[in-house]
């Protein structure tokens, strides 16, 4: 049996592999990773449509095992939600869905 830590240690690892794995298999560009990484500090919904229409990865994780949406501001959220709505659901290392982070924002989110 592994301890919680080291488990969530091990996630971390993983996890910070995992873009850099995608952009060496091709699954992505370094330009979708780097764009993904912008939507974590994203507060202009503009921009962030300029990074969603050159192909911004929305399944980009952090640190936290969070996807943009799990951080992102009122406006911006709408974006990532029309973008696509099922990261809604994505568990962060905590086993946090953004959902919780969407109704922290005052949304009425059907569960």
């Amino acid at each position: 049996d592994m301890s919680p830590k080291v488990d969530q240690l091990l996630q971390l690892l993983a996890n910070s592999r995992v873009a850099a794995s995608q952009v060496a298999l091709y699954e992505k560009s370094r330009a979708q990773a780097s764009l993904g990484r912008k939507l974590f500090k994203a507060d202009d919904p503009s921009a962030v449509e300029r990074w969603l229409r050159r192909g911004a990865d929305v399944w980009q994780r952090d640190s936290a095992g969070n996807v943009p949406l799990h951080v992102a501001s009122k406006e911006v959220a709408h974006l990532l939600l029309e973008e696509c709505g099922t990261a809604a659901r994505v568990r962060n290392f905590k086993g946090q869905t953004a959902v919780r982070h969407l109704i922290s924002l005052g949304w009425e989110v059907a569960l």
